[in-house]
């Protein structure tokens, strides 16, 4: 059992990450789509240092910060599709996911957001142009307005003046 790379419980009613995952030394790719997650747990530092892939797709996630506070150095492919998620305050860890590239937020009520894309993009800190968001990468416009309010805000924060 510790060779296992992947691993599906997709729509088995899981609450939680079983703990048992953490005894796979080689386990890469999770799928735990289909759930009962809310997410209000941290991963695992053995695990969330492994994982390649994760689909957390289709479960109750509503606030995702805390997964995203978890060290995940080697995640590349995050799906939160279909959850709860509201909050773009709750996606600003995702600047510490250093070799992500592809993230799928679709299907959650943030997604209704006028500027939902934008938005994730600043989220995403200085990689924002390495990762393609819900399979579409990054247009110039899109490009034009993160890196506009990336230079505002660091000349907002080079001038200001602390008493």
């Amino acid at each position: 059992m510790q060779q296992v790379q992947e691993v599906r419980l997709q729509r088995v009613s899981l609450q939680q990450v079983p703990d048992w995952l953490q005894g796979m030394m080689k386990l890469q790719s999770l799928d735990i789509s289909g759930n009962a997650l809310a997410c209000n747990q941290v991963f695992a530092r053995q695990l969330s240092e492994r994982l390649v892939h994760l689909c957390l797709a289709k479960n109750n996630i509503a606030n995702c910060s805390q997964l995203l506070q978890c060290s995940f150095p080697r995640l590349k492919h995050l799906d939160l599709a279909h959850n709860l998620i509201l909050k773009f305050g709750d996606l600003i860890n995702l600047q510490y996911l250093p070799n992500l590239q592809l993230l799928y937020l679709h299907g959650n009520p943030i997604t209704i957001h006028p500027y939902y894309r934008r938005n994730v993009f600043i989220c995403l800190g200085k990689r924002y142009q390495f990762v393609s968001l819900d399979s579409q990468t990054l247009s110039e416009s899109e490009k034009y307005l993160v890196d506009l309010h990336c230079v505002v805000t660091e000349q907002f924060f080079e001038h200001r003046i602390y008493f």
